[in-house]
């Protein structure tokens, strides 16, 4: 008896080529197995499916393995209890919206804004359909019966209908919503699978901010560190906003000061970008001068025994309101904050770096290169220009004015191109002063700062060569 209870052991921890795989033995003496795709997975779930087993050998009920069962496995593992006799199929059951609501809800990964946005779909879900509505009357044409009313009036507050991209963000989670309860084997389909959700880019919100103007911004639109602070780290180090600098602290956790031979850095905390980049772990974001001074400077005025940078600031809060009216006191319309960080990614952009290091850009970024080309890189008008003047200097090549033959073998990168980034206008008298300038902060007086966000010396973290 003692032989064979190690043999089982030992089958239980078996890798085959595309998992981990389990076996187990039914009270009928029928053995059965199941493979997972990581060994915490296959740890995790071992337990629960032997107490399932013993629980129906013995005919004594174990509450907390069945309530388990009837909320935790999704898929594939909830496939296999259900063939094996482990778990009652409860497809066509009556279950309704509320079931599904607190399972949907809790499991938002920890972070608060997700908690938050889920609660606001399901609650949408819950008034339109109903708390008390079975998932199986939830049919693709009511799902689209939702999807207009959110179009028409589904702004709460004024009656009007929402926008575009504000409707694919709530039918988005809709989905995962419904998801769930088809991963929870409660529905055979999910009536919102076929409904698009894909962002549409808005124009008119999307502009670039230069440097200059958020310089400007910093040292004469608000006397607040902390406001400095904020606007410094978003436009210079491309910081996501509330999710990311309420994290931040003056400890070895965030911020390494510079020393005489390295210049200082943050380490940012973010659990969505830890959990799906590569490294996954906080992403290191070296400081220019300008914006370690603005931090020390916020350091002198944080209350004795407070650790954090913004003690006032949730992972739910909006600086975005602060950033925008500290840039209209001196006459600039940033359109929304996430402008500075879409600038800073332009910048990175402009200078190359996506090219010659990507891994490194990445790691700046917060978002890989595809994406960052996507949504993020902000075609100046500067920059239109001097694409058509290049796409004129190759075709027309001919002294008569018409195409070049060669065309189709000429590329782009062999027309020399100006600058890439924008360069601020000067006059003669005050280039010399903002040059000046500029360097004492920490940019290169060789480069527009909106091209370099590097001084000259400095000596990126972990192998980074500077370009």
């Amino acid at each position: 008896m003692t032989d064979k209870k190690t043999n089982t052991d030992k089958t239980k921890k078996t890798q085959s080529k595309n998992g981990y795989r389990m076996r187990f033995t039914l009270p009928n003496g029928q053995m059965v197995q199941h493979t997972t795709h990581t060994k915490a997975e296959r740890d995790s779930i071992r337990g629960w499916v032997d107490k399932l087993i013993s629980s129906q050998r013995t005919g004594i009920d174990n509450v907390e393995a069945m309530e388990w069962a009837q909320t935790r496995p999704k898929g594939a593992l909830r496939d296999f209890l259900i063939k094996n006799g482990l778990l009652e199929d409860n497809s066509d059951s009556e279950r309704t919206l509320a079931d599904v609501y607190q399972v949907f809800v809790a499991d938002g990964k920890g972070e608060d804004r997700t908690i938050i946005n889920r609660k606001a779909a399901a609650d949408r879900l819950s008034a339109f359909f109903g708390s008390s509505c079975l998932l199986r009357n939830v049919t693709r044409q009511r799902a689209g019966d939702f999807i207009n009313d959110l179009e028409t009036k589904g702004n709460l507050q004024t009656g009007k209908g929402l926008g575009e991209n504000t409707v694919v963000s709530i039918v988005k989670r809709c989905k995962t919503f419904f998801r769930y309860a088809l991963e929870m084997g409660w529905i055979k389909e999910n009536p919102f699978s076929r409904f698009t959700t894909t962002y549409k880019p808005v124009p008119d919100r999307v502009q670039y901010v230069s440097i200059e103007d958020t310089i400007r911004a910093i040292e004469e639109g608000t006397a607040n560190k902390a406001h400095r602070v904020i606007i410094a780290l978003v436009r210079f180090c491309g910081l996501r906003g509330a999710s990311e600098l309420s994290r931040l602290t003056f400890d070895a956790s965030c911020y390494h000061p510079s020393t005489a031979d390295k210049p200082g850095e943050i380490l940012v905390h973010n659990t969505k970008v830890e959990r799906h980049v590569k490294h996954g772990k906080p992403r290191p974001i070296p400081l220019i001068p300008y914006v370690e001074q603005l931090i020390q400077d916020l350091w002198e005025s944080i209350p004795e025994g407070e650790n954090r940078l913004f003690p006032n600031m949730t992972k739910t809060s909006n600086p975005g309101i602060i950033v925008k009216r500290v840039f209209e006191r001196i006459g600039v319309n940033t359109g929304e904050m996430y402008n500075l960080r879409r600038s800073y990614v332009t910048d990175l952009m402009a200078n190359g770096m996506h090219e010659k290091d990507p891994a490194m850009f990445e790691l700046l970024a917060g978002h890989d290169v595809i994406m960052s080309i996507r949504n993020y890189q902000i075609m100046t008008n500067s920059r239109i220009e001097r694409g058509a003047q290049a796409f004129m200097e190759i075709m027309s090549v001919n002294p008569d004015g018409k195409p070049s033959t060669t065309f189709g073998a000429t590329s782009m990168a062999q027309v020399p191109l100006l600058e890439p980034c924008d360069k601020p206008q000067q006059d003669e008298t005050s280039g010399d002063k903002n040059a000046q300038t500029l360097e004492n902060k920490g940019f290169s007086q060789k480069e527009s700062p909106s091209c370099n966000l590097m001084q000259p010396g400095w000596i990126p973290p972990r192998g980074f060569e500077p370009l």
